[in-house]
């Protein structure tokens, strides 16, 4: 496989990898909030706390899209730039050696 289509499966597998991550930090971030009965925040991308409503428990959200969006992607880069400079340092090993 050429390093181009190496670096394109990387940038899929970081957005991928930073969508996941972004969508269980939301879930685990509600699941603390109503197990815990209390606050949680998770700066820029989600805010979860319970209330009670006609006697019964009750989770409040407020999601920031624009912040889970910016997290992701910024995971994806994080993870692309790293796994391609991988990449490289493989190809460079691999034409140096006689």
């Amino acid at each position: 496989m050429s390093v181009t289509l190496r670096i394109i499966a990387h940038a899929i597998a970081g957005i991928v990898i930073g969508f996941s991550s972004v969508f269980i930090a939301a879930a685990a971030c509600l699941v603390a909030a109503f197990v815990g009965r209390s606050r949680v925040v998770l700066p820029g991308i989600i805010d979860a706390w319970t209330t009670t409503e006609n006697g019964a428990a009750a989770i409040n959200i407020d999601p920031s899209f624009t912040g889970m969006l910016i997290a992701a992607l910024v995971i994806a880069v994080v993870y692309t730039a790293l796994s391609s400079a991988a990449v490289m340092r493989q190809r460079r090993r691999a034409t140096e050696t006689p």
